[in-house]
């Protein structure tokens, strides 16, 4: 059932961010070409398997072309649940599509290393699909849903696959 949840999340994505992009016009938010974006985000959540757990991440993105940018994440989790402290790290590209003058949609992914206390290296596919509005040229408020994938080596050698859902709302500083 896990799997066919994360299959519709990304088919929902994937229509969101088609639409997105045929809806763009001329009129749209200018080019990030040469710009640098720092965002923080942050989300905190109660479930029967963690208990209470919150999430803060920290981006920052190179943008290469008008709408691509590379860049990298790290990302840290507490719970009072089975897994107390998890992190995350690694390389990041993000494309986004201007839906209005001010609005974008935009879709990231991250390959990341992680890892907890209970477990050795982790390896991990992060996807997120988001909408950030600008306040000013310079600082957006964005909101994103996030989908990660994780293979690690549970103590003892045995291997192990999860993945998990969240939504994260931050904001961006651009220079």
């Amino acid at each position: 059932m896990r799997h066919f949840l994360s299959a519709l999340l990304l088919s929902i994505a994937m229509i969101i961010i088609g639409l997105a992009g045929s809806i763009a016009n001329a009129e749209s938010f200018d080019s990030l070409e040469g710009r640098t974006q720092l965002s923080a985000s942050g989300s905190a959540y109660y479930s029967t398997y963690s208990q209470f757990q919150w999430t803060a991440a920290a981006s920052a993105y190179q943008y290469l072309t008008p709408n691509f940018g590379l860049g990298g994440q790290l990302t840290l989790s507490a719970s009072n649940g089975s897994y107390p402290l998890f992190y995350s790290l690694g390389p990041s590209a993000e494309y986004f599509f201007s839906v209005s003058e001010r609005g974008q949609v935009f879709g990231q992914a991250t390959f990341t290393i992680s890892g907890e206390e209970k477990s050795t290296t982790t390896l991990g596919l992060t996807a997120n699909l988001g909408y950030r509005y600008f306040l000013t040229d310079d600082i957006a408020l964005h909101s994103k849903l996030s989908h990660s994938w994780y293979k690690d080596n549970v103590a003892g050698g045995t291997l192990r696959s999860s993945d998990g859902t969240s939504l994260l709302v931050g904001f961006s500083l651009f220079f």
